[in-house]
Order: structure tokens, then C-alpha cells, then sequence
């Protein structure tokens, strides 16, 4: 597998120093993006969502937009595209002038990498349930994608040990939050609910899809601080990310419909 760092195309292995502040301190950010033969899906939401992070992290980084795509294409192409291709961005901040937690590096790293994946597909999650071991907290950089995955990680090691397909992440105070790596939305009486970003949930591409497409619609999204009860009364519940959706169908005991009028008409709007 070929991969792209900074400019320069490499192996499957990459030399880095020791001081590498992804490796010492998570110090940046990523991006996961599906692509097709024939085009990169949400590409613009991608790109403002690195650049944001990047510029409220003070990560100088130096981007277009077309020469973030011509980097794609350029890792897609010398790794033989495939009908769809899984696009992993990482970027952080160099090491340069390094004491302790401080950088007083502007250097920034790039390294894209792809491998085959499958098409994005709706799914039915049959089993899922409240988070025992992983709460998230609200801050400044909670919404943004950075490398320090270390609650998610987490999250992904509890759901394989307890047997789940799915499991539901809760802030410190106990509302709904997200799932290991997807945002979460409801259906209540015909009214379409997602947890706020004040719940410490990452800003997601497809949840930001959603909100961009309904408003144009004129359905009407909440965006909510909701205990786990308010979750447990809906009557439709699906999770968001850019591999798909994912209906749920129980969560611990309580069992929810997997169709709904509402999602069916919010699928056509999305081309699903």
C-alpha cells in the first residue's frame, strides 16, 4: 500500500523521529473519507472540517481545496482504485522547537493512506446499550476529530467484551451523547432529534449532511440535552456516519421499530 506524506508518495512504512508529537501527544487531527470511482462524497464538508479544526487547534496548515483533492486522487491512483476506497488524513504538528507539551513549531505533517472498503449501506444494529466504563465531556475541541481517540478506543474494547453491535456513549452529567464512532438520532411522534454539540459529541460529516439537507426541506431537526429516558421513549433510533446509517433495533431490553415514515422520507432527500 502507497501513501502520501506531505507530498511525497511512500511505502507502507513511514520514518518518523522519536518526538513525534502524534506519538507523544495526539497532537492533531484526522479525517476518514469514502470515496468512489467516480467522485469523493461530501468532499467540502470534509475539507472545512480538517481546516476548522486545524485553525482552532493553531495548526498551521497550508491546504487548498483543490490541492487536498489533487492529494487524494494522487494516493488513489497509485494504489489502484477500487470501487470504494476508505481515505485516512491524519495531520500534526511538528516537533521543532518542543518543550514539554509546547511546540513553537508552524510545521504541520500530512499523511493520507487508503484501502478498500465497502459501499455505505443502511444496517440494522440488533444489539446495543448504554456505555458502563466511557463517559464524554464537553470542551472547546470535543467536536473536532483529533488523533487522542483514547475514549473511543475504549468505547470499541467494551462493546467487543460485552457482545454488542452498538454502544451508546453518555456525557459526565448522563445525556445522550453518540455511539463508538457515529452520531445518534431519534424519532418521537414524528419529530427528528440528535444530541446537541454542548453533549461533547463530535461534529460529524454525515450528521452536518443531515442538518445541510433537512433545513433546505424544511424538516424540522432539535438538536438536545437528553437523558437516557428521553432516548429509551422513541419510536425510531439510527446512528450517522460516513460508511451509513444504523437502525436500532433493541437497547438492553426495549425494542424500536427499524422503519419509520419520517427516515423514509429523510432517505430519499439523502439519495439513499
Amino acid at each position: 500500500m502507497k501513501a502520501l506524506f506531505n507530498d511525497t508518495l511512500i511505502e507502507d512504512h513511514l520514518a518518523i523521529q522519536v518526538n513525534n508529537r502524534a506519538i507523544q501527544f495526539g497532537d492533531g487531527l484526522f479525517e476518514t473519507i469514502i470515496t468512489n470511482k467516480a467522485t469523493i462524497p461530501l468532499f467540502k464538508l470534509h475539507y472545512d472540517r480538517l481546516m476548522h479544526g486545524a485553525k482552532l487547534l493553531s495548526l498551521n496548515l497550508d491546504l487548498s481545496i483543490a490541492d487536498f483533492e489533487r492529494k487524494i486522487t494522487k494516493v488513489i491512483e497509485a494504489n489502484e482504485a477500487n470501487e470504494y476506497n476508505r481515505i485516512k488524513v491524519l495531520v500534526w504538528r511538528g516537533s521543532e522547537d518542543q518543550q514539554g507539551y509546547y511546540s513553537g513549531s508552524e510545521k504541520v505533517e500530512i499523511l493520507i493512506s487508503t484501502r478498500p472498503c465497502d459501499q455505505p449501506t443502511i444496517r440494522i444494529i440488533e444489539k446495543a446499550a448504554f456505555s458502563e466504563n466511557v463517559k464524554v465531556v464537553f470542551h472547546s475541541y470535543s467536536s473536532l476529530k483529533t488523533i487522542s481517540a483514547l475514549p473511543y478506543i475504549m468505547a470499541a474494547i467494551e462493546r467487543k467484551n460485552r457482545k454488542l453491535d452498538e454502544l451508546i456513549l453518555t456525557d459526565v452529567n448522563g445525556n445522550i451523547s453518540e455511539c463508538v464512532s457515529s452520531n445518534i438520532f431519534w424519532i418521537r411522534k414524528n419529530q427528528l432529534y440528535t444530541a446537541c454539540l454542548e453533549c461533547g459529541c463530535v461534529g460529524g460529516i454525515m450528521r452536518q449532511h443531515i442538518m445541510n439537507t433537512i433545513n433546505l426541506m424544511g424538516i424540522q431537526l432539535s438538536e438536545v440535552i437528553a437523558q437516557k429516558d428521553e432516548l429509551l421513549a422513541a419510536d425510531f433510533i439510527f446512528t450517522t456516519n460516513v460508511a451509513g446509517i444504523g437502525i436500532i433495533k433493541t437497547i438492553d431490553n426495549d425494542s424500536y421499530s427499524t422503519s419509520n415514515p419520517l427516515f423514509e422520507n429523510l432517505k430519499q432527500l439523502l439519495g439513499l
